[in-house]
């Protein structure tokens, strides 16, 4: 089941606020923003006998895939003393709590909010692009508080 991270405050929607996200190893990405929208694959719940789930098998106890959408504004503020938006930061994370994995994170801004849904649509070889279940949560929550999400996640040609 997906749920919001509870173990990641900074991924908690509020108001515009200094918001610091680690990325690809452990930098740190710190902007002026708010989460649009958040989603995580983590269970409770193991799906095996062990400590750990063996390489290779699947269990979203031992490992998980995380995504945060953020609306980055630029500083300082406009002369109407609102927040002036410059665009989008994407965090993708891979977490695991098996000895000898790390952690795999991204984090990525762009101004485009059509580039947000392309940043997050996975492409193998062979195989037709998808967007995962977390992501697609994500933007449905980010679709409900931004126009040009809305507008770039109900006109997507991935599904």
């Amino acid at each position: 089941m997906t749920k919001t991270d509870k173990t990641a405050p900074h991924l908690a929607a509020g108001p515009t606020r200094t918001v610091r996200l680690a990325g690809r190893d452990g930098e740190e990405h710190i902007f002026t923003g708010y989460a649009l929208g958040v989603a995580t694959s983590r269970a409770e719940q193991h799906t095996h006998s062990t400590r750990y789930a063996a390489p290779g098998d699947k269990c979203s106890a031992c490992r998980w895939f995380s995504v945060g959408i953020y609306r980055v504004f630029d500083e300082p503020e406009t002369s109407d003393g609102r927040p002036k938006p410059r665009g989008y930061v994407v965090q993708t994370v891979g977490e695991s709590v098996v000895p000898g994995e790390q952690r795999l994170a991204r984090v990525q801004e762009t101004a485009s909010a059509y580039e947000v849904l392309e940043l997050l649509t996975v492409r193998r070889r062979n195989a037709e692009p998808f967007i995962t279940p977390q992501s697609l949560r994500a933007l449905a929550q980010a679709a409900n508080l931004d126009d040009g999400v809305r507008d770039a996640y109900v006109n997507r040609a991935v599904v």
